[in-house]
């Protein structure tokens, strides 16, 4: 797959990441959540997006939702700079595709060992299962894994350069 179209698929899925965030931020916030995903007892996006660990650090932290957004925010940021090819500085530092790449797979990286950890809070704790989360869970996974194919395809670059 070309570099083009990887970056392409971050930032598409990075847009799904803040779409499907935004709305479980707009549904822990809701005085009166009633979200259509709830399907029964353990399909309840109510039941995982209002209990103590939709925040983090558990009952006394920030909505998981809010970091969520904010995380595919910066996600989309990165894929965004890594698309128009530019190096700049931050820090006096120079960023090329390079550290981009490296730092979206690590973040990314990041996110699988929090979703991990959500996974088993709604499987071994809550015993219920947000539909909204596991797609999050599928937008990271996949994220990763273009991510990964992207930073190869550039050590790969790097290295014939």
């Amino acid at each position: 797959m070309q570099k083009s179209s990887l970056i392409n698929l971050l930032i598409i899925l990075s847009l799904a990441g803040i779409l499907t965030s935004s709305y479980l931020a707009k549904l822990h916030y809701s005085p009166n959540p009633e979200a259509f995903c709830n399907l029964s007892s353990t399909i309840n996006c109510d039941i995982v997006n209002q209990s103590s660990y939709a925040l983090f650090p558990p009952e006394y932290g920030v909505p998981v939702a809010l970091l969520g957004l904010l995380n595919f925010l910066i996600l989309l940021l990165a894929a965004l700079l890594l698309k128009s090819g530019k190096t700049f500085s931050l820090f006096k530092e120079p960023i090329d595709s390079i550290v981009l790449t490296e730092f979206i797979y690590y973040v990314l990286l990041a996110n699988l060992l929090f979703a991990f950890y959500l996974i088993f809070i709604e499987v071994f704790i809550l015993y219920a299962f947000c539909i909204f989360c596991v797609l999050l869970d599928i937008i990271i996974f996949l994220s990763l894994f273009f991510a990964y194919k992207l930073k190869k395809s550039i050590a790969m670059e790097s290295k014939s350069n």
